[in-house]
């Protein structure tokens, strides 16, 4: 192990030596340095000490970068520091902050800061501690009076610097700008020395740059605030109708210079908001100032730039007709506002120009209106006044009326339908004097239209009514009054008088009476101011709103005439026109003993839905009645007197063509004897045509002799009718009835395709009530019919609600879904036609309008109906009756038309007819006996 020690006699150098093992420094200065050397070969290396920065004194020098920025209510700083360091490392820095400036952010190798608000020093702990060049970044902030505000600004210094030189910027947005400024110990520089990197993007113009020494310095200088400058450019169109008056504004605003937060102008007197809006506006509010009522139009936010904004304002209109002053909006921030206006009457309204200021009148078209009376203006300064002249016009009325009076038994229906055309100004009222005075028939006024909102009766006048409408209106009006009379009438007379309408001018009045049932009219010939006419000649639009049955009489009536009277008769033989006999069969299957059973099948022509009353033979007793097939429930009326014949009665509905219905009832009824005996037909309460009588008499007996009120037109033998006969004729007639029933259920479901919905009703009723089909069948027949009466129902009370809305309709009513629902009920074909004509495809369409649980309540009220209705059993189907025709048939027949109530008659007297070979074995029997009795009296002769 050697040692080695080695003396550089100089503190500048360093000694190194590679194969040590262990070294130390020797002596009082450490220069001297003990090396333990390991085996081998040792190197020792002399070099300069390296420089030790941390035994360094620091000394460093500092350019500085100072930009402010003054705005409303903040001034903002920003520094940045490059620091050079000469000698040592920088571990620290001191910074002097100017008065009333708080730091807020430090950015660089700063391990930490710490400013101290009262002495206004800013210390940093630089880390690491740093030999090179290297920056840092100051933000401050403080804050500013309202402007204009004076203020003082001056850079920040580093403390213990060594040197320090700087700039110093003073930058402003677009809301604040310099008024005043004096420096001390600064000097002006060019603007292009400034790092504009400082600027870091901000929205602001570098205004002046000064330069600073180690003294510093400080800049005095006043800020004011840059007033934005508006533009306004306005289009304005003001309505003058009859009750408002509506203000329409599009607002153009340049703001340019500076931003807003708000805008407002002065509303002006009477008129209200009804809509303010602008893709800039977020929210506007009414302030009332020194009794002036303003809006102020609060925006998004700070906002420059080229704003649209759409006012409305509505007022009633003014009661004035000499002079009236037009509203003015302006914007009380604007500097300069410029526009159009124009202003469009309504008809009826007359503008003239009173006085203007700053304002000129140019032609409506070159600005876009068309509208009639119209004046235009173009708006050349914001101070502008105008004053017009209004001048209002009278209405003139004129239209065409059509009084309808329908006649009926025990009531009287009045219905007046005016088509009335208002010109030159709109009206909201109109009047009319009814000739009404009963106060029955006063409740039953009623009146509609679609512009109509009610009728009231004028105070003081009993006649004199006032139709209001629903807005004022002009133009075509239609409406429509109707009243109701019950009770007999006096005399059978009926009394026609107009209508008047006061205030109107030329009004054409027609005259319509309609009759219903028994009723007959007679009108007098040459009535003065009553001309009759044609239907067809009234105006289309009182003819389409009238009833759909065309009247007896239709009259053009002049203003003047009197009241007419007519004769009102009513005739007693209009109910035997509501069915008639067109045919008619009567068979009558005589006895030995002069009982009969007779078959009645009619063939009847229905022309109303009625009644048929049968009156039977006396001691006549009924077995059956079936109509069109289907046994129908009959009454049994009372007895004329003891012992006389009996009455049935039971309804005759048409059949399948809605024309024609087939009767059939069978009786039977006692006799004493055949070989003299008289049928009498039953008597039917309408007319009979066509009547054949076919009788047949029981073998071994044949007409001797007939008489009555029918011919005879044939006879003819029937074969023997024995139980094969009436086994096959029942299983033929079977046979048929099955047949028709599948042929009737296959044409209801043809009629139900094709939306034939009473048509499909009466043949699945028909085919589900005659039994006609199997079991499984019938079934299906009567889940058919429940189902198609369902849906009727429910499309019936669909449409009645329909209906009711339609009566009850409003305009000015908006809810959620009325829209639709009026829609669906003025395309609702059933409730246009009156006919329950639909297929099921078009269900959906008809309950269109409805929500789901609308139709679920229609569906659940329709299924208790028709359960309701089909709780009702049908009339129990009667046993068909096969009559044992067989023997001699004769046949009468009647075509002339018999008197109601009287019946056919026939006397008829019957003989035995022998049979030949037994009579003729009674002859010979006879023959032999007499030629015995001959041969015996010979022989006794003989022998006396």
């Amino acid at each position: 192990m050697n040692e080695l020690v080695v003396d550089p006699r100089s503190e500048n150098l360093e000694i190194r030596c590679d194969r040590s093992v262990a070294s130390e420094s020797m002596g009082e200065d450490g220069l001297v340095k003990r090396f333990v050397l390991g085996p081998g070969k040792s190197v020792v290396t002399l070099t300069p000490r390296r420089r030790d920065f941390m035994l360094e004194e620091t000394k460093f020098f500092v350019e500085g970068l100072n930009l402010y920025i003054p705005t409303p209510g903040v001034v903002t700083g920003i520094h940045r520091f490059d620091l050079r360091t000469s000698q040592g490392v920088v571990d620290s820095l001191s910074l002097l902050i100017p008065g009333g400036f708080t730091v807020s952010q430090v950015s660089g190798p700063v391990a930490s800061w710490q400013f101290d608000a009262d002495q206004g020093v800013l210390n940093l702990a630089v880390a690491p501690a740093q030999s090179k060049p290297f920056s840092i970044t100051v933000e401050t902030q403080r804050g500013l009076d309202n402007l204009p505000s004076d203020l003082e600004l001056s850079p920040i210094q580093v403390r213990d610097a060594d040197g320090e030189v700087g700039l110093l910027g003073i930058a402003f947005d677009g809301d604040a700008q310099p008024d005043q400024l004096v420096e001390n110990q600064l000097s002006v520089v060019n603007i292009g020395d400034f790092d504009s990197a400082l600027l870091a993007g901000r929205p602001v113009s570098l205004y002046r740059v000064y330069r600073y020494g180690d003294q510093g310095g400080d800049l005095s200088l006043s800020v004011a605030p840059v007033a934005p400058e508006v533009r306004v450019t306005s289009k304005q169109v003001l309505s003058l109708g009859d009750e408002r008056v509506m203000l329409g504004i599009n607002l153009t605003a340049e703001i340019s210079r500076a931003g807003l937060f708000k805008l407002s102008f002065v509303l002006p007197a009477g008129f209200e908001v009804e809509s303010l809006s602008g893709p800039s506006l977020h929210h506007w509010s009414e302030i009332t100032e020194d009794d002036t009522r303003k809006v102020v139009m609060h925006l998004n936010g700070k906002t420059l730039g080229t704003q649209s904004f759409a006012l409305s304002l509505t007022a009633a209109t003014p009661d004035v007709e000499s002079e009236w002053e037009l509203p003015r909006v302006s914007l009380e921030e604007a500097v300069r506002q410029t526009g159009e206006l124009i202003v469009q009457p309504a008809t009826g309204i007359r503008l003239k120009t009173i006085s203007k200021q700053n304002i000129s009148e140019v032609d409506p078209r070159a600005l876009g209106s068309a509208t009639n009376g119209a004046v235009a203006y173009r708006l050349l300064q914001d101070d502008w006044r105008l004053s017009l002249g209004i001048e209002k016009l009278d209405s003139r009325i004129s239209g065409d009326v059509l009084l309808e009076t329908d006649l009926r038994e025990g009531q009287t229906r009045t219905i007046l339908t005016g088509s009335f055309d208002v010109q030159n100004a709109s009206i909201r009222t109109m009047q009319v004097r009814l000739p009404i005075t009963d106060p029955d028939e006063i409740k039953t006024l009623r009146v509609s239209g679609t512009a109509v909102s009610d009728l009231i009766q004028v105070e003081g006048n009993a006649d004199l009514w006032e139709i209001q409408f629903k807005r004022r209106v002009l133009g075509r009006v239609n409406f429509r009054i109707e009243s109701e009379r019950r009770g007999d009438r006096a005399e059978n007379q009926e009394t026609l008088r107009l209508a008047a309408f006061p205030g109107t001018g030329q009004v054409n009045f027609y005259y319509a009476v309609r009759t219903r049932g028994r009723l007959e009219l007679s009108i007098p010939e040459n009535l003065v101011g009553w001309n009759k006419m044609d239907w067809s000649a009234v105006p289309n639009s009182l003819r389409s709103s009238s009833m759909s049955q065309a009247p007896i009489v239709v009259m053009r009536v002049q203003k003047s005439a009197e009241p007419v009277t007519i004769d009102v008769q009513r005739h007693s033989l209009a109910d035997a026109l509501k069915l008639r006999v067109a045919d008619g069969m009567l068979t009558s299957v005589l006895a030995p003993n002069g009982d009969q059973i007779t078959s009645v099948q009619l063939g009847m022509e229905v022309i109303q839905r009625s009644s048929l009353t049968v009156g039977l033979p006396r001691g006549g007793e009924i077995f059956s009645i079936f109509v069109n097939g289907e046994s129908v429930n009959s009454i049994r009326l009372d007895r004329e007197s003891e012992g006389g014949s009996d009455r049935w009665q039971f309804y005759v509905l048409p059949g399948i063509d809605g024309r024609t219905a087939e009767v059939k009832f069978i009786y039977s009824l006692r006799s004493d004897g055949i070989s003299s005996i008289r049928l009498t037909s039953p008597v039917l309460n309408v007319p009979l045509e066509n009547i054949q009588w076919n009788v047949v008499a029981p073998q071994g007996y044949e007409l001797a002799d007939h008489d009555g009120n029918a011919d005879l037109v044939s006879q003819k033998r029937l074969s023997q009718y024995d139980r094969t006969s009436y086994l096959q004729k029942s299983s033929l007639s079977r046979q048929l009835k099955r047949e028709q029933a599948e042929n009737t259920l296959q044409q209801a479901n043809e009629f139900l395709q094709q939306g034939e919905q009473n048509k499909a009703n009466m043949l699945f009723n028909s085919a589900a009530n005659q039994y006609g089909l199997d079991a499984a069948s019938n079934e299906d027949a009567r889940i058919q019919l429940e189902n198609l009466q369902t849906r009727q129902a429910i499309v019936g009370l669909n449409t009645r609600r329909q209906r009711v809305f339609l009566d009850n309709d409003r305009d000015e009513i908006s809810l959620e879904g009325t829209d639709q629902l009026r829609q669906a009920a003025e395309n609702n074909p059933i409730l246009q036609q009156g006919t329950m004509n639909f297929q099921l495809q078009e269900m959906s369409q008809l309950l269109r309008g409805n929500s789901s649980e609308d139709n679920a309540v229609l569906e659940r009220i329709a299924g208790r109906l028709v359960q309701h209705q089909r709780t009702t059993e049908p009339a129990p189907q009667a046993i068909v009756i096969s009559l044992p025709e067989e023997g001699e048939v004769y046949t009468f027949s009647r075509s002339v038309q018999v008197a109601e109530n009287s019946p056919l008659e026939l006397d008829l007297d019957f003989s035995a007819r022998l049979d030949l070979p037994f009579t003729s074995s009674l002859m010979s029997l006879i023959v032999l006996l007499f030629g015995a009795v001959v041969v015996v009296w010979s022989v006794s002769t003989r022998k006396s």
